[in-house]
Order: structure tokens, then C-alpha cells, then sequence
């Protein structure tokens, strides 16, 4: 790519046009995603259970530039 990333130009959905050889899009799927993350524990009882919690997460638009600069 000539010239880098552009940092400060992110583009919406619709239509946008490149130059095939020297541009190309990089797309992210910025949706809210669910994680859920488990973990075993004992109680007062000492009975084994089982805690479950859940998490949505999304990337931030303004910053995914700066990761794909730095992670790929």
C-alpha cells in the first residue's frame, strides 16, 4: 500500500471506490459479540458449582485503525 493506513478516514457501509493495485479495503466486523466466560468454584458447603457470566463487547470504531497498526 502506498502511503500507509489513513487514520483519520474510516468509511461507513455503501458504495466507495479504489484503485485496484495500489488501494484495497480492510473490513471489520464491528458487531456487538457475546463471551461468556465460566468458572468452577466451591460454596459454603462445600459443593462444586458452576458461575457462568456474560459479556458483549465491540471494538471501537474511531480506534481500529491504530489496531490494525499495531496488531494486524
Amino acid at each position: 500500500r502506498i502511503g500507509g493506513i489513513d487514520q483519520n478516514t474510516i468509511y461507513t457501509e455503501g458504495l466507495h471506490f479504489r484503485v485496484p493495485w495500489f488501494q484495497y479495503p480492510i473490513t471489520y466486523d464491528i458487531r456487538a459479540r457475546p463471551r461468556i466466560i465460566k468458572s468452577p468454584t466451591g460454596s459454603k458447603d462445600l459443593q462444586m458449582i458452576t458461575i457462568a457470566l456474560r459479556v458483549l463487547a465491540r471494538p471501537d470504531q474511531s480506534k481500529l485503525p491504530k489496531l490494525y497498526q499495531s496488531l494486524g
